[in-house]
């Protein structure tokens, strides 16, 4: 039998457990809520990191092509150059080893993009999991209850569109036409 003093510290310790469940829950409710830029699901995040690895890499390959290219032209003058000209080729050719030692900065960060968007997807399923067991509906009402106000000029800054979506260039152009 459990002495009065040891009941009413396990049912302190309930309490507080309760209580720490109910605050949870809340928390859980305002990451699921899918009504407000502030609260974005988890997938859409991952699609803007997507969207950063796909640019990087994009521009990285102009990078790259365009200083090939400066690289073959330079060779084309070094058969045409004066002596005295070929310091300034070299240096030209040194500077494009570097241009190209930096282009190396876009593989890096689409292996931390990357391990981002799998610790993302892993907290997502883990967030997806604890929402089935307290229900969906249940957790619209606490995230109901529980709403942030949203500064209305945050709701308006969505950032670039990503590929697909959006007003394209094309129809920007239109308009001032």
């Amino acid at each position: 039998m459990l002495a009065a003093a040891n009941v009413e510290q396990v049912r302190s310790e309930l309490v507080l457990l309760f209580d720490y469940i109910q605050k949870m829950k809340g928390e859980l409710a305002a990451l699921r809520r899918m009504d407000g830029p502030k609260f974005e699901s988890f997938d859409r995040m991952a699609d803007q990191l997507d969207a950063i690895t796909e640019a990087t890499a994009s521009a990285t390959d102009t990078i790259l092509s365009t200083v090939e290219e400066i690289s073959a032209k330079a060779e084309e003058l070094r058969g045409v150059v004066p002596e005295e000209g070929k310091p300034i080729l070299d240096r030209v050719d040194e500077l494009i080893g570097t241009a190209f030692e930096a282009c190396s900065f876009q593989d890096i960060t689409g292996q931390r993009i990357s391990k981002i968007v799998h610790s993302m997807q892993y907290i997502d399923d883990r967030v997806s999991a604890m929402a089935a067991l307290w229900g969906d509906e249940n957790l619209r009402e606490l995230a109901g209850e529980a709403g942030e106000e949203i500064d209305p000029d945050q709701a308006l800054l969505n950032g670039p569109a990503l590929a697909g979506e959006g007003v394209s260039q094309d129809e920007i152009d239109k308009m001032f036409d």
